[in-house]
């Protein structure tokens, strides 16, 4: 019988508006998610028992790359923004809710134009 090692790591959750930081344990060997910036976007890699999951680069290897660990947070909305706040030693996911766009709405001045007809 394989023996499974666990491990304790830090999520981070939105709770009512606020970020919640909580200990959760998990197993030794499953996938994280490693975030670098590149070209001004967030570059994710999935790493798995120590080396990226479809790729050849090891854990390490991605750190001295300048890879950190990535907190992924659940989308709260449909209409959410995604940005990243980065911290000395991890990257966090943060969602901002943005109101959709009404794509009928005019503004006063389209409507002064419509009646007034000039």
């Amino acid at each position: 019988m394989k023996h499974i090692g666990f491990k304790r790591v830090l999520t981070i959750a939105e709770c009512g508006g606020v970020l919640v930081a909580c200990w959760k344990s998990t197993q030794i060997n499953s996938a994280m998610y490693l975030g670098k910036f590149e070209n001004e976007q967030m570059t994710l890699v999935e790493c798995e028992g120590g080396h990226e999951v479809g790729g050849v680069r090891t854990e390490e290897e991605l750190r001295q790359d300048g890879f950190k660990n990535a907190c992924l947070v659940e989308k709260p909305s449909e209409t959410a923004a995604e940005s990243w706040q980065e911290y000395e030693d991890c990257f966090v996911q943060v969602w901002e809710e943005v109101e959709p766009v009404d794509e009928d709405e005019i503004t006063d001045a389209e409507a002064l134009q419509i009646i007034t007809g000039q």
